[in-house]
């Protein structure tokens, strides 16, 4: 037996990273990094709180060896244009304690022609020893269409920023997407009609519905709502998301390659804005007057690990695990127990940090009405989406800090 066929004896089935395997909780699953040539988006901070940074040391050799091993199976067969480290994109990695290390590669597809895919996808994986092919194929996202499903009840400003921004990501970039926005409520409800209708207009874009709903608000059951009224393709990928949620045409890729029908959901760690108020004074210039720039930094925001609302699936799979709890209600709780279902599920959860999805910093309420998980749950969201523990600090010592800028002044100390 070879030294590889010994290697993979030894390690267990390639179905677990290929097809998923149940978990007995949330806490269980292995979220991924994400990585290009120059940047890891990091879920754990590290020592250095850095939600992002350039590959060093270890990390980055492993790296290069993964991205050589890669380039030179794609290369095997010998047809051309060969490939290069130039055309890789993006990666996605996590460590499986008793396994080893799993790799998934998006590369440019050099050799697309016609209808050929726009990506090759490569899938390898490192069995605590040389690296290992599990799988490798094209990958061809074009023209998959992506039902986005808004909830909302009033929030104007954030609506209209979030209008802004599908216009100028979904209909003048992407163009394969549909909006569906469930209203609850009838305050303003017209002037939500009549945005979406100059839309409509201007742009000639018919992908827009609005359903209206006379009860109160219920982030779940306008998910549920609208997904149940989608008259299209009944396996649609639905974009489940936030009206204070912003994210560009890189991300809706990420949301088309990261899932697959009865396989695969995407659940991205999106990036939280903290309070532009706060994050500004510590600054010399504004850092989030709008999308094109928002920064990435451990003073602007921080990598929502605790979050998921946010989440790509194919309908079928979502309504094969029987949706959201009817029974839920209020902050939250709803998307752990959907999240929940998929990773005890056969499907694989693919969770990992995503630098094309923002959530925007806005006044959090708690309703005291809440259980009291539930309430606990709000307000550490609400203190988390504040400020950076430093900032946070400085602010929290701010009258020692203007006591010593006085003695100071008044040349009592040095």
């Amino acid at each position: 037996m070879g030294v590889r066929n010994m290697v993979m004896a030894k390690v267990r089935s390639p179905a677990e990273i290929l097809d998923g395997i149940p978990l007995s909780t949330e806490f269980a699953l292995i979220p991924f990094t994400r990585f290009t040539a120059e940047r890891l988006f990091l879920v754990d901070p590290g020592l250095g709180r850095r939600v992002m940074e350039k590959p060093i040391g270890y990390i980055r050799k492993d790296l290069t060896e993964i991205l050589d091993y890669a380039v030179e199976q794609l290369n095997e067969d010998g047809s051309t244009p060969k490939f290069a480290l130039t055309d890789f994109l993006e990666g996605l990695f996590r460590t499986l304690p008793g396994f080893g290390t799993h790799y998934e590669l998006y590369f440019r597809n050099i050799r697309a022609h016609g209808s050929i895919s726009k990506y090759v996808k490569v899938v390898i994986t490192r069995p605590m020893s040389e690296p290992f092919l599990l799988q490798k194929h094209d990958t061809d996202v074009r023209g998959k269409l992506i039902n986005i499903i808004v909830p909302l009840s009033g929030r104007m400003e954030s609506f209209r920023r979030f209008m802004e921004n599908f216009v100028k990501v979904c209909i003048k970039l992407d163009k394969y997407v549909y909006l569906t926005l469930v209203y609850f409520g009838s305050q303003e409800f017209a002037e939500i009609q009549k945005a979406t209708a100059e839309i409509s207009v201007t742009f000639q874009f018919d992908r827009i519905q609005v359903i209206q709903l006379h009860e109160k608000f219920s982030r779940s059951k306008g998910l549920q709502v609208g997904i149940q009224n989608w008259k299209g393709d009944d396996d649609v990928l639905l974009f489940m998301c936030d009206i204070d949620v912003i994210f560009n045409n890189d991300f809706l890729e990420r949301c088309r390659l990261n899932t697959e029908p009865g396989q695969k959901v995407y659940y991205p760690i999106i990036f939280s804005m903290y309070n532009p108020k706060i994050v500004n004074a510590f600054q010399d210039e504004p850092v989030s007057k709008g999308s094109s720039e928002l920064l990435i930094s451990k003073e602007t925001g921080f990598w929502r690990d605790f979050g998921y609302g946010m989440t790509c699936q194919y309908r079928q799979d979502f309504l094969a695990m029987k949706g959201f709890d009817e029974l839920s209600s209020g902050w939250g709780m709803e998307d752990v127990y959907l999240y929940r279902k998929f990773v005890r599920s056969n499907i694989t959860v693919v969770r990992a940090s995503d630098p094309g999805i923002f959530h925007i910093w806005h006044e959090k309420y708690c309703d005291p009405n809440l259980s009291p998980d539930r309430y606990r749950g709000c307000i550490r969201s609400k203190a988390l989406n504040e400020a950076s523990h430093s900032q946070l600090g400085i602010l929290a010592f701010k009258d020692e800090i203007d006591i010593h800028q006085a003695l100071k002044k008044s040349g009592l100390i040095d």
